[in-house]
């Protein structure tokens, strides 16, 4: 039985050029206790923009009290993206920096 149910998949480039394809989290449902990146993401008909990018070891656990998740969802989170990625959290960092690094996430900017 999955954790979650994926109803379409999003790619988001990095700043490499490398393509990660992401599932989108079905509203309702958890996300995978695996390791991954998420992607907390406003959709609108242009596209989507990424607010948060994050990476987790359990991303059911991280993702179940974020604190960037009330800030987020007032900037207009409407989905969450999830990619599994390797339990090295080394490779996970560097998609995340990859990934922030092309988007320019407004809640990944300390300051």
């Amino acid at each position: 039985m999955k954790d979650f149910t994926v109803y379409s998949y999003v790619n988001w480039k990095g700043s490499s050029g490398i393509q990660y394809r992401f599932e989108v989290l079905q509203a309702g449902n958890e996300p995978t206790e695996l390791p991954g990146i998420y992607i907390l993401s406003k959709a609108t008909r242009e596209g989507c923009e990424a607010i948060y990018i994050g990476q987790a070891i359990d991303m059911k656990r991280r993702l179940r009290n974020h604190e960037k998740l009330r800030p987020a969802l007032q900037l207009g989170v409407n989905e969450i993206h999830l990619m599994l990625a390797p339990a090295d959290d080394e490779v996970r960092k560097s998609i995340e920096s990859d990934l922030i690094s092309r988007w320019q996430p407004p809640l990944n900017h300390k300051g």
